[in-house]
């Protein structure tokens, strides 16, 4: 087939495509399209301007909705460590993972909401991680990451979560410093530390 030929059968399909809105199968015909073009040696500014909006069009209309499916199987993941008991640092794996591509790919399209949603989700995950693992590190990690979306949120101006991220960061540093309390507490000297820490 020529080059043109397939050209034009791209063209008809991106236009099918983009009339009922199927932005995913539209960016893939945009992609191997731009990649007809290539091969048929058009002008390599062309077919890299036409690969650039793509990436665009991607990053605005597919890019979002998949980062917030990643976020909701991560916390659908972090669920299931409670059906699942035996497999809870499986699952917690696999929800921090998740939940690190949405807020990446949160990072990469430059949307705060949905990098604040994202960390949100991760530094609960990471406390968990922390209890399971004993773990203070972890702990630090979550009440870091809520410290650094924060912001973010309250760019994006969604109080209930901006709310959420301010509860769970007052969770975490109690945790964090129940933590250091009681591993002072079972230390040789501990009996006199639970003293001095009494009327804390």
């Amino acid at each position: 087939m020529h080059p043109k030929e397939a050209i034009k059968i791209y063209q008809d399909a991106l236009e099918l495509f983009e009339r009922d809105g199927d932005f995913a199968s539209a960016a893939v015909a945009r992609a191997e399209m731009a990649n007809v073009m290539r091969l048929a040696k058009k002008s390599i500014s062309d077919v890299e301007e036409y690969v650039r909006e793509t990436k665009q069009m991607l990053e605005r209309e597919i890019l979002p909705g998949y980062a917030a499916t990643l976020n909701i199987l991560g916390l659908v993941c972090y669920q299931k460590r409670f059906e699942e008991e035996w497999k809870r640092g499986y699952w917690l794996e696999i929800a921090s993972d998740l939940c690190e591509k949405s807020m990446r790919i949160g990072e990469i399209i430059g949307d705060q909401s949905r990098i604040a949603r994202a960390g949100n989700a991760l530094a609960l995950i990471l406390d968990d991680q922390s209890k399971l693992h004993r773990d203070k590190d972890k702990n630090i990690q979550a009440i870091k990451l809520l410290e650094s979306i924060l912001p973010k949120r309250e760019a994006a101006a969604d109080l209930r979560l901006c709310f959420q991220i301010n509860r769970n960061l007052g969770v975490r540093r109690k945790s964090y410093q129940k933590s250091i309390l009681m591993s002072l507490v079972n230390t040789p000297w501990g009996d006199n530390t639970c003293y001095l820490f009494s009327d804390l």
